[in-house]
């Protein structure tokens, strides 16, 4: 009922026990928003969609090369990667101080994935793939805080 998004993934095996794994996340017109007010005065403060994506990884499965683009040329705002907990989580990194341009330092406010956005997302790594739930979580509070979406990620017998 928030709207809908859609992964895409394409899985390549790369020979030697390595295949990388390439992701695409559209957000065709998902948001939820933030209001104040009340009809006839309601206000949309704020409307965003996702400030994540996470790929479970099984235990021994190892990963190479992981990257995003959320189409910034600027790899400063680029969402930060975490290989940890059986997951590879793509994030907006919230916690940083800052970012700057050399001149100026501006506050860490980096690109959610909102409505007609896509962001792509990879890795290279030494299990083949299997059928499982990659997960996207949305920016705003609310129920629920996250989408489970059926693709193909690393299976359990990495080498």
């Amino acid at each position: 009922s928030e709207g809908h998004a859609k992964v895409a993934v394409k899985v390549t095996d790369l020979g030697g026990g390595k295949w990388r794994y390439n992701y695409a996340v559209m957000n065709f017109d998902f948001a939820r928003a933030e209001t104040q007010g009340a009809e006839p005065n309601l206000r949309v403060v704020s409307n965003k969609g996702f400030d994540a994506f996470k790929v479970p990884v099984p235990s021994g499965v190892k990963i190479l090369s992981p990257a995003a683009d959320v189409g910034d040329p600027n790899p400063n705002l680029n969402w930060t990667v975490d290989v940890r907990g059986g997951f590879i989580n793509w994030s907006t990194d919230t916690s940083v101080a800052g970012i700057g341009d050399g001149t100026h330092t501006f506050p860490a406010q980096l690109p959610t994935l909102d409505w007609g956005t896509l962001y792509s997302f990879s890795f290279i790594s030494n299990a083949a793939p299997v059928a499982g739930t990659a997960t996207l979580h949305v920016a705003l509070a609310g129920s629920p805080a996250t989408y489970g979406v059926a693709t193909l990620v690393p299976g359990g017998s990495g080498r």
